[in-house]
């Protein structure tokens, strides 16, 4: 054996396919397996001196782990997390996520429902539901990219912004002069000069390219589970895909999902009327969304009365919670990601002050997504309808699921305008934007039962805007502000009777529903023609100055009694939301109001009183049933000052002349007309309540919700 053989220097280590200095043979990274299994040195040669030697067959491994870390670019990915991970680091980690997607769409057959992610066969099906499972594809987010067209869409949406001039400009540019047939950047030749003068770096084609990519149009539609999957390593808020949703971060097994979905549907469901109960079955939302699958098992689980499901509700909540404020930093864009929003907000946990809840802000952010993804347009409806469903899908299919975006774009206009008649916000939504047809839309085909509610409310509301809007443009007299009241009156009032009117139809089931909705609709179309009247000193002038709040007190006590008595409103009584709370503590405040004017005879006031009591008890027993951080506890709190105050000015014998002259308190219910949070101070003024006087506006604070 030689000497460099047998003491070989210390040379720069190379690879046996790499370059090695003039004379000197290459050198493995690693020592052969058979020194390796006698853990002798081995000199790294091909072969080396001891299998020679010794006539034994030297091999080596290909690929090298040594010095290196688990997790490191070289080490064998041992996860899926790993592997993505590796995939996201990658300088072409789009084009390699582009290309499973898209090689997944071609083997992935027209069920893939069930199939994707942590989907499972149900035991039990029906036509409809195997249709949905049938009908579903996977969603083709890079198809549903709409070529950009200036003159198409309405109003404010079809002018030409300098944006869409300069992508339109560049891409026209660089494909003339550079006579290039595929704007699609070059990845294998970044540092390719597009001039002769190679000096020029502004004009390398790894910045046109660049260039080119920000300005090209992209898709709009993504599901959460592709964000989630090219969410880039520093990213401020990051998911996993394994705790993500209830079932992979093992908060619930599968069974515990199919109750909470059941649960959320029999009961919470219908007073929103949101979300199809066939095309929104567990095994289907999950592959869709997290982030609507985690909210609704969230949600469904609040209404169940097992100690466990106690127990889960808080890591369910706050899971739920987390997936929406990462949908919403993440600017996820999909049909579900809207309706998760919404359904959440309506049963949100509330906050230590009302100025502190997100929740405005989480329905504006619900609304622009809409808006974007067009669900107001029939064409971007088509589109999403394509890329939802499979060629092979029903016409009956593609309409439920036609109806399923119509019905999201309507909740937008549903919801906004619940929220805004609360809080006072100003409107995002205009009437305008309804479709004229709106009253014929709960009888078309593939109707949900309760799409007749969703068509009343939405009708009765844009009744209201137009009143309110012609309030706020008229001449405050008093024979002005008495002709509106009258007109504003008898239009809403002829529109609930006419809705309201029950029939053979499944949807009939839900009238009451749609009536106690109604119901708030009148009261606050009052409560503004009250403010009007006193703003204006002519509640004397008028020939009956009580009339209007007598009015108000009938609707007050007609709301309540369905609330109370009505079988449909009972059997829902525990998905009652924050919305209707707040509407229900309005009838309760316009009685007490009008007590304390002296507007109602002794035996109206009576019975109105009792009304006031059996709700407060209501609301007790609701409260006790739902969770303590829900807001039902919060306004049954608020029921009881309410019905105790009310108690007090009926047992005394003092006349409520004093209180006549003073500014009737329905700024809280001023809704559409103004752009305040709710002013407890104005709920509770001090003429009314003497001992929150002296408090400021800390002890108010603390009963807001």
């Amino acid at each position: 054996m030689n000497e460099t053989s047998t003491h070989p220097q210390q040379p720069t280590r190379h690879t046996i396919s790499g370059s090695t200095p003039e004379g000197r043979l290459p050198l493995h990274r690693t020592a052969c397996f058979n020194c390796r299994a006698s853990r002798l040195k081995c000199d790294r040669q091909s072969p080396c001196v001891r299998c020679a030697s010794q006539q034994k067959r030297c091999e080596y491994p290909q690929v090298s782990n040594r010095g290196r870390k688990q997790g490191s670019y070289y080490s064998k990915p041992d996860t899926v997390e790993k592997l993505l991970q590796r995939i996201n680091d990658s300088p072409v980690g789009e084009q390699v996520i582009a290309a499973i997607l898209a090689s997944s769409r071609n083997l992935q057959p027209s069920n893939s429902a069930s199939n994707i992610i942590g989907g499972r066969d149900s035991t039990e099906h029906t036509p409809d539901t195997e249709a949905v499972s049938e009908a579903y594809t996977s969603v083709k987010s890079e198809e549903y990219a709409p070529e950009y067209n200036p003159t198409n869409g309405n109003g404010g949406s079809s002018l030409v912004s300098p944006l869409h001039i300069l992508a339109d400009a560049v891409e026209t540019e660089r494909l003339a002069s550079l006579n290039i047939l595929d704007s699609t950047p070059n990845l294998g030749h970044y540092e390719e000069p597009l001039l002769s003068d190679t000096s020029n770096a502004w004009l390398s084609r790894q910045s046109t390219e660049r260039l080119i990519k920000y300005f090209r149009p992209s898709s709009v539609f993504q599901k959460d589970w592709q964000v989630l999957a090219a969410q880039p390593l520093n990213a401020p808020v990051r998911l996993t895909s394994l705790t993500c949703d209830p079932i992979s971060s093992r908060i619930i097994n599968d069974t515990d999902a199919e109750r909470y979905f059941d649960l959320y549907f029999k009961i919470r469901n219908p007073l929103v009327c949101l979300l199809d109960p066939v095309l929104h079955r567990p095994e289907i939302v999950r592959p869709l969304s997290f982030t609507l699958f985690s909210v609704i098992c969230a949600l469904g689980c609040a209404v169940a009365n097992t100690q466990r499901d106690r127990m889960l509700y808080p890591s369910l909540l706050a899971l739920a919670e987390c997936n929406i404020k990462w949908s919403i930093a993440t600017s996820v864009k999909s049909v579900e990601t809207v309706q998760a929003i919404f359904t959440m907000e309506y049963w949100s946990p509330v906050h230590e002050t009302q100025k502190d809840d997100p929740y405005w802000l989480h329905i504006s952010h619900a609304i622009l997504v809409a808006r974007e993804l067009g669900l107001k347009k029939d064409k971007a409806v088509e589109d999403l309808v394509s890329a939802y469903t499979s060629s092979t899908a029903s016409s009956d299919f593609k309409e439920r699921f036609r109806r399923n975006i119509e019905r999201t774009w309507l909740a937008a206009f549903f919801a906004e305008k619940s929220f805004g008649i609360v809080t006072g916000r100003m409107m995002n939504v205009g009437r305008s934007e309804i479709s004229e047809s709106i009253s014929d839309w709960w009888k078309k085909p593939m109707a949900c039962p309760f799409d007749r509610v969703t068509t009343g409310v939405v009708e009765m509301r844009i009744l209201l805007i137009q009143y309110l809007e012609e309030r706020q443009q008229m001449t405050k007299t008093r024979e002005l502000i008495e002709d509106w009241q009258a007109r504003g009156f008898e239009a809403l009032q002829t529109l609930r009777e006419k809705r309201c009117i029950p029939d053979t139809s499944a949807s009939s089931e839900y009238l009451p529903i749609l009536a106690h909705y109604m119901d708030h609709s009148i009261l606050v179309l009052n409560a503004n023609a009250l403010r009007d009247f006193v703003a204006t000193n002519a509640m004397q002038c008028l020939a009956n100055p009580c009339k209007i709040s007598r009015q108000t007190v009938d609707v007050a006590c007609r709301s309540l009694t369905l609330i109370l008595s009505d079988p449909v409103l009972l059997k829902h009584m525990y998905g009652t939301h924050n919305n209707m709370l707040i509407m229900i503590c309005h009838a309760l405040s316009e009685i007490l109001f009008a007590t304390t004017r002296g507007c109602l005879p002794p035996d109206m006031m009576e019975a109105a009183a009792n009304k006031v009591r059996a709700v407060t008890t209501h609301l007790e027993t609701l409260a006790r049933g739902l969770p303590s951080t829900s807001a039902a506890s919060l306004y049954t709190t608020l029921s009881n000052v309410l019905s105790k105050q009310l108690d007090k000015y009926i047992s005394t014998s003092q006349a409520s002349t004093e209180i006549m002259q003073e500014s009737i308190p329905t700024d809280w219910w001023n809704a559409l007309g103004g752009d305040m949070l709710v002013d407890m101070n104005d709920l509770f003024p001090q003429q009314l309540f003497p001992e929150l006087a002296g408090n400021g506006n800390g002890s108010a604070g603390t009963m807001s919700g």
